[in-house]
């Protein structure tokens, strides 16, 4: 039978629960996430990104290094039929302008303040983009909302919303996009289904 990106989480998590699903040094320290967590903070971050308004089809870039988050986000989008990018560190505020702009971005996760810098320098050229979550730190912006502030928003979005976004996907989906680096060009966004992740 066919599947999904998120069939295949739901599944792991079923069934190797309480085995690591991720491991990530914080603090010089070693913290695991089971699949049962990776799993229910993917399906929070879900909320959270319904309850910010993004629509199926619209994305959502991520700008950071290798933690958590970044892969909350990226497979919390997948799941309420978004449609996640990545943006490299070393991107120029331009650059990060035409990767959100091309992608059709309603919402970037981003590291922390040094990120936010190069959207807000942009911020005016990019209508669809409507928040920006922050990895670590705050800010005062409204339109700007710290981890924490995130994940607490998707209280307020019943299951079932989710549920039906989920119930939605098909295989030959867009999944994701992948942007190349752009060193002959603007850079190419490479469009792949649930299928092809898979």
């Amino acid at each position: 039978m066919a599947e999904t990106v998120i069939d295949i989480l739901e599944r792991t998590a079923r069934e190797h629960g309480e085995r690591p699903g991720m491991k990530f040094k914080r603090a010089d320290k070693w913290e695991t996430i089971t699949w049962r967590g990776y799993r229910d903070g993917v399906m929070q971050v879900a909320r959270g990104l319904i309850g910010r308004g993004l629509e199926p089809g619209q994305g959502v870039v991520i700008m950071g290094f290798n933690r958590p988050e970044w892969f909350l986000a990226d497979i919390g989008a997948i799941a309420v039929q978004g449609v996640p990018a990545g943006i490299y560190t070393t991107c120029t505020a331009e650059q990060c302008q035409y990767v959100a702009d091309h992608s059709n971005a309603a919402v970037a996760v981003l590291e922390d303040a040094s990120y936010l810098e190069k959207f807000e320098a942009v911020w005016d050229q990019l209508p669809q983009l409507e928040t920006i979550v922050l990895m670590e730190g705050s800010s005062d912006h409204d339109k700007v909302l710290s981890w924490d502030e995130f994940l607490e928003s998707s209280a307020k979005v019943p299951e079932d919303r989710l549920q039906e976004r989920i119930a939605a996907q098909q295989p030959d989906d867009l999944c994701t996009l992948i942007y190349t680096s752009g060193t002959t060009g603007a850079p190419k966004g490479v469009m792949l289904s649930h299928h092809n992740i898979i």
